[in-house]
This record gives structure tokens, sequence and C-alpha cells, in this order.
């Protein structure tokens, strides 16, 4: 059970007496969850997973001990969340583009232009090629 009059030194995962590889863990993925016992009392453990195996710590029935693990647990989680959503973002990318270039195609090609890869070009003038090149082989 964590105290919840402790002062801001100690954060409230370096109190709950978890080795330091369990910590990181808990850094790593952990969270809190919240079971109710009964409609007057509910209880809040810290979940995470070591070794392959679900770890569960109790931390009490306080709900701001519980709110302030779960706050810091959000801050030591956010990089690897926003990595993951960099990632996904990142990934839907050409997806976008594709989706925006069949909508820009009828426009682009009334305008008398087109697409060469995600460029967009001016269609070349058609010119009379045999006009353009005689072969008179009389000389």
């Amino acid at each position: 059970m964590v105290s919840s009059s402790t002062g801001p030194l100690l954060s409230v995962i370096d109190q709950l007496g978890l080795s330091p590889a369990e910590r990181a863990a808990a850094r790593k993925q952990g969270f809190v969850s919240a079971e109710v016992r009964s409609p007057q009392c509910t209880v809040y453990k810290l979940r995470f997973r070591h070794d392959g195996r679900q770890r569960v710590r109790y931390l009490g029935v306080d709900a701001a001990v519980a709110e302030r693990l779960r706050q810091e647990l959000v801050e030591l989680q956010r990089p690897v969340v926003l990595r993951r959503q960099l990632r996904a973002l990142t990934a839907s990318i050409p997806s976008a583009i594709r989706r925006a270039n069949q909508l820009l195609l009828p426009l682009v090609e009334q305008a008398g232009y087109h697409f060469h890869g995600r460029q967009i070009r001016k269609c070349r003038a058609t010119r009379d090629v045999k006009a353009e090149f005689s072969f008179d082989r009389t000389k």
C-alpha cells in the first residue's frame, strides 16, 4: 500500500517496493486498474508484465494515490505513445497522397496537365512528326 502523504521527492512508483527490473517494466507499459469490491469500496492496483508474466501490486483504496500514479505513468510512457502515433501517421501518408491524386486527376487533366509521379506537368504539344523530319534522299 502506498502512503498518500508522501513528499514530492519520491515518485509513487518508487514507493511500491519493486525491484529495479520490475520498476523499469512498470514504467514502460504499466497501468492502474480499479476493482470494485462493493458499492462503497474500490481497490486500485498497478498491473504490468515482467518476465512474461503479469505482475500486480496493491495500491489501496485512495483514489488520489491511484490518480497520481496514473499521471506519472502517462508522462513516462508519452514518448513511446508519440512514436507509435508518428509511425501510424507516417504509414498513412502514401494512401492519403493516392486518394488526393485520384480526386485531383479530373481537374488536372481538364486544365491540360498530367501527373508525372507526384509532379503535375503540362502536357506536351502534339506535333506533326512527318513534317518535322523529311528524308529527302535526292541530295
